[in-house]
């Protein structure tokens, strides 16, 4: 139960910011203006997830 629990927690934790992302860039700019700045969120939380 506890490993179930713990799933969750980190999927939620690490996930949530890449649906956000994909739905943000395809709905609001399709120029792709936004999609370079949210690739850079991106890339940032991506060089944490590591540690």
């Amino acid at each position: 139960m506890t490993l179930a629990k713990s799933l969750v927690v980190l999927t939620v934790l690490f996930g949530v910011h890449f649906i956000i992302a994909t739905l943000q860039a395809e709905a609001i700019d399709p120029e792709g203006t936004v999609f370079f700045i949210l690739l850079i969120i991106e890339m940032f939380f991506n060089s944490y997830q590591g540690l």
